[in-house]
């Protein structure tokens, strides 16, 4: 794009900046042989800024009704939990770095269910809520898992099933999103570490500060 945008000038850019040479001004007149050809011209350039500014300005709306939909909650789980404690094919799983794959934290969204491991890996399976039945489908791929819920209260969840070949028993606690860094910092034009990277809920913010601390 830019080689057919350049050459129709490239000659006189080449006497210009590279030849040292005196070159003229450039033609700007279309060369249209009528008057009202060249209105029609006008007009149709016209037209196509006014299409492309529209097709996109619409659809980017379109995209952000779409995005800010997905974003309000629709289930009553949606939130962030830190894992209480973990239990693996019957054996209960500290939480320690030295348990890389153990539970740190689960992000429930009206679609996606999130694990963020003790190594900060991130794992992310599409969900199904069912609360008449009281289970979430977690799929990745081909491969598909059912969880029974149990409700202990307003902040705990148990979760019982299994999941990449393990038995597991998951109790959970919701924490609470008025707390979070990201809402309760406040706006800075310029972020310094350890702050100059993401900060989430999902266990990277850093350590001693509000809700989302490790």
């Amino acid at each position: 794009m830019a080689v057919f945008l350049v050459g129709p000038d490239l000659r006189r850019l080449m006497d210009l900046l590279l030849l040292n040479r005196p070159t003229l001004a450039a033609e700007l007149a279309s060369g249209l042989p009528s008057r009202w050809m060249e209105y029609a011209r006008f007009g149709l350039k016209l037209s196509f800024i006014g299409w492309v500014l529209y097709t996109d300005i619409s659809s980017d709306l379109q995209r952000r009704k779409e995005y800010a939909a997905r974003l309000q909650p629709k289930t009553p789980l949606f939130g962030y939990y830190d894992v209480e404690e973990y239990v693996r094919n019957q054996v209960i799983v500290p939480a320690a770095t030295a348990q890389p794959k153990r539970w740190k934290r689960i992000g429930i969204n009206n679609e996606m269910f999130s694990i963020r491991l003790m190594d900060q890996t991130l794992e992310q399976y599409k969900m199904e809520h069912d609360p008449a039945k009281k289970t979430l489908s977690l799929s990745s791929g081909d491969k598909k898992s059912i969880l029974t819920l149990e409700q202990l209260d307003p902040d705990h969840l148990v979760l019982n099933g299994n999941l990449n070949s393990d038995a597991i028993r998951v109790q959970v606690r919701k924490l609470d999103s008025s707390k979070s860094l990201l809402v309760t910092r406040g706006f800075h034009w310029i972020n310094e570490v350890p702050f100059n990277r993401s900060l989430e809920f999902m266990g990277k913010a850093p350590g001693g500060a509000g809700a989302g601390s490790d």
